[in-house]
């Protein structure tokens, strides 16, 4: 039988059930890391032949020479797992993805602030696009699906349904920014 691996943007557990109960054999979230793709397909090509792991994740985020990250221990607000496992086990790297994340995410957070004041529904569901895949990519999950929710209510004509979105994503933000960045202010 041949093989199919799922690539989507879609990164929530319940997305990846869907695939594999589709008949595929694995699951690669876009935005697609290159050696994360090629290990699927040599994963189900080449069964015989498993790439080496990579680095351990938790050794690579402990060995930061700014100690940024020692306070990530909440999966809830950020797993640095996930983005390792995409951009690999360098701290350095780990570390410029995350606060580009945090960066670009307080702007587009600035825009839909700027979007339920003028009550632009679809502009906040397409900004909760926007960021949805970036969330889900440096492992802010909550984050994502909170995006992934706003956006749906687009569909929905509910604008007060977004008051809440827009602050969890808020407060949700805060609590990432000072895991991101927290140790850089002091």
């Amino acid at each position: 039988a041949l093989p199919v691996i799922g690539l989507t943007a879609h990164a929530m557990a319940e997305e990846r059930d869907k695939c594999f109960a589709a008949g595929m054999v694995d699951h690669v979230v876009k935005p697609v890391d290159i050696d994360i793709l090629v290990a699927a397909i040599l994963r189900h090509a080449h069964p015989e032949a498993q790439p080496a792991p990579l680095a351990p994740v938790a050794a690579a985020i402990g060995a930061m020479d700014d100690d940024l990250f020692s306070t990530c221990d909440d999966p809830g607000v950020i797993d640095l797992s996930i983005l390792a496992g995409r951009v690999g086990s360098d701290p350095a790297r780990i570390g410029k993805y995350a606060r580009r994340f945090v960066e670009t995410t307080h702007d587009t957070l600035g825009e839909m602030q700027a979007a339920l004041a003028s009550r632009d529904l679809p502009a906040l569901g397409a900004l909760g696009h926007r960021l949805k895949s970036a969330a889900f990519t440096v492992g802010a999950m909550r984050f994502g699906e909170l995006c992934q929710e706003l956006e749906h209510l687009k569909d929905s004509n509910d604008l007060e349904a977004a008051h809440p979105q827009v602050e969890q994503l808020l407060a949700l933000f805060e609590q990432i920014d000072q895991r991101v960045k927290g140790s850089s202010r002091s």
